[in-house]
């Protein structure tokens, strides 16, 4: 095994395990009654039929069908290529159109976040941070990235250890002279 390589089997297992035990629910064994489930904790948070997700979700799936479509039926038959008579012109025609896609998708995702009910305990700008550290760390695959993520968010949360006070004394004194004119 040389350095930094993972050894053939991890030291852990991957495998979803059946040692949670099942309650009876609604008199049905694992088949449960979902129609006398409560599902308001989701309701509540999750409109399914606003518009602007079923758009947004339409746009998910389409995206990457798109491309790959285009893209193999290029591979096979150089029709982009005919059309635009550059292969050149037609990858980067190509390339602008998934962009424009991109950023098509992005705006109604981000009409869908604004028409959907919000919840206060994620609105937290220290998890955004932390979230946004993990998710770089997951794309490159690195542990160190996941570890300083970690760390991202423990200095976040101690930086507003500071912050809140001094922010709330600022607000204060903001009002005391509002008052005071």
């Amino acid at each position: 095994m040389t350095r930094g390589c993972f050894p053939r089997r991890p030291p852990f297992s991957l495998q979803p395990t059946l040692d949670l035990e099942f309650k009876d629910c609604c008199g049905a064994g694992l088949r449960l009654d979902w129609s006398q489930a409560d599902m308001s904790f989701i309701t509540d948070y999750l409109r399914l039929d606003d518009l602007n997700f079923l758009i947004t979700v339409v746009l998910i799936m389409f995206s990457p069908t798109y491309w790959n479509l285009v893209a193999r039926s290029e591979y096979r038959s150089h029709w982009v290529t005919r059309l635009f008579r550059s292969a050149r012109v037609g990858c980067s025609v190509l390339a602008v159109s998934i962009m424009l896609l991109g950023l098509h998708r992005d705006w109604w995702f981000q009409q869908t976040l604004n028409s959907q009910p919000k919840v206060s305990a994620l609105q937290i700008p220290v998890l955004g941070y932390a979230v946004i550290a993990t998710g770089v760390a997951l794309l490159e695959g690195s542990v160190a990235g996941l570890v300083l993520a970690a760390f991202v968010g423990l200095c976040y949360k101690v930086a507003l250890l500071f912050e809140g006070p001094f922010t709330e004394e600022i607000y204060r004194k903001r009002d005391d002279d509002k008052r005071k004119v």
